[in-house]
């Protein structure tokens, strides 16, 4: 099989990295903070709903379940920007600081982790960040599971040079294997392993790569692993993807069918890969009878519906085309399937 060069398709979970598969706007790390916009926003993209407590696998880093205060001068509706410049002010401290020495304690509770992010954000050189993330030595893995902390562990790796934050990589690999992929199972941790494969080099994430590798199968269809599974096709080595590629071909009918994440990795796996690689994981699609029409009515499945459509050259382009119409009564009847239905007639039209 051949891929059409012809046409672009751009897959709607990539139009911006997110944690739902759905394209949304940009939200806030952490907690609701007091701008929307500008230099102080703590951008991320959409993330599952965090739960009302967490305790850290460790045991001794409970995360703070204190009631959100906030400063009146941001929550007053109308408020002027130069009222939320004072409060950021307020929050950060004065040069943003105020956080020496407090780090660790500051980043597990709902207003401090905050505040360390606000002041890594305003600090003004490598040496002041260097010196806030310092003191989180020693507390990553705990860090990387914590509701609030792993905020401040996503703010690290976005300000700070990849070389510098070495640390966190090591000390999220250092227990072996099993334990990064405990992490990457995690509500929270997953955020932090995601934030490090887009900000690091393949090859300073190899070995974290090799680990989430050994149980490719449970993470690629966990309700959060699976979208560190999608970053690894995203930003990994290309010949961890080829490995990913000979995996997907093997378990296409398990990642196909499962609608929790497995058909999203299985997407982006096919745009993801090489050519050939690509090529391959189409043609055992349409080899399973049956699953193309069953997953094309679904959000993930809808993606690698319309990526075969776009993306398929003669002859496989006939067996989708096949495939689908013969569906049509039942694609027809549901709002993606109309969608699949519809990009078939597109491409039917241009010939």
């Amino acid at each position: 099989m051949a891929l059409c060069p012809s046409v672009p398709f751009v897959p709607y979970f990539m139009m911006q990295p997110t944690m739902t598969g759905v394209a949304q706007p940009p939200q806030l790390i952490g907690p609701p903070f007091l701008a929307q916009s500008g230099p102080q926003a703590f951008l991320v993209g959409p993330l599952p709903p965090s739960p009302s407590s967490f305790t850290s696998a460790e045991g001794g880093a409970s995360c703070s379940s204190a009631r959100r205060r906030v400063d009146s001068t941001s929550t007053a509706a109308g408020s002027a920007g130069d009222e939320e410049s004072s409060s950021l002010q307020d929050v950060v401290g004065k040069g943003g600081g105020g956080v020496e020495g407090r780090v660790w304690s500051l980043a597990r509770d709902q207003e401090g982790c905050r505040r360390v992010q606000a002041a890594l954000e305003a600090a003004t050189s490598d040496s002041e960040r260097v010196a806030i993330a310092a003191e989180l030595q020693g507390h990553v893995w705990a860090a990387a599971q914590c509701r609030n902390a792993n905020h401040v562990l996503q703010k690290c790796v976005m300000t700070m040079r990849p070389e510098v934050i070495q640390f966190i990589i090591d000390e999220l690999s250092q227990r072996g294997p099993a334990s990064t992929c405990k992490v990457a199972r995690n509500q929270f941790g997953c955020r932090v392993l995601q934030r490090l494969l887009e900000h690091c080099s393949p090859s300073q994430v190899r070995g974290l790569v090799e680990d989430l590798l050994t149980d490719a199968d449970r993470l690629s269809t966990h309700i959060y692993g699976n979208y560190v599974m999608r970053h690894v096709l995203e930003f990994g080595h290309k010949d961890q993807r080829a490995r990913f590629a000979a995996f997907a071909l093997e378990r296409v009918s398990k990642l196909g069918s499962d609608q929790r994440g497995g058909c999203a990795v299985l997407g982006q796996a096919l745009v993801q890969c090489s050519t050939e690689d690509s090529a391959q994981i189409a043609r055992a699609i349409l080899g399973q009878p049956g699953l193309l029409p069953a997953i094309a009515a679904s959000r993930h499945g809808r993606v690698v519906a319309e990526f075969l459509v776009q993306s398929s050259a003669e002859p496989e382009f006939s067996q989708v085309r096949s495939q689908l119409l013969e569906a049509s009564q039942v694609l027809g009847s549901a709002r993606l399937g109309r969608s699949v239905l519809a990009s078939l007639q597109a491409r039917v039209a241009r010939g």
